[in-house]
């Protein structure tokens, strides 16, 4: 079992950084859209130009800076994980992933 869990995790350890991207843009996709909606509950008394700014920056730097910074948190943290536990974790993160999915009713 140790040999399989090693191999795999030697499978993994060169896509971290695609891995952890995958991570990354799932949690926006499930949470991008109370993100926004927060915004646009902030701004929805100000004038159309600062709401289709705000909308702007939150979107395009926003979340391009926090996939960005994200996605290389995540993979040292992915890194850091012992050898053979490495398939565990992703495995586990990916069906986190997929129960906030089906709780938000997007599966």
């Amino acid at each position: 079992m140790n040999h399989i869990l090693e191999t795999t995790a030697s499978w993994l350890r060169p896509n971290l950084t695609l891995i952890a991207f995958t991570f990354v843009c799932t949690l926006l996709v499930l949470y991008g859209h109370k993100i926004t909606r927060f915004f646009k509950h902030i701004c929805r008394a100000y004038p159309l130009w600062l709401r289709v700014l705000v909308f702007m920056v939150v979107s395009g730097v926003g979340y391009g800076w926090a996939t960005s910074e994200l996605t290389g948190l995540l993979k040292n943290h992915l890194l850091e994980a012992a050898g053979k536990w490495l398939f565990v974790w992703v495995l586990l993160i990916f069906i986190g992933l997929g129960i906030l999915a089906d709780r938000s009713k997007q599966v």
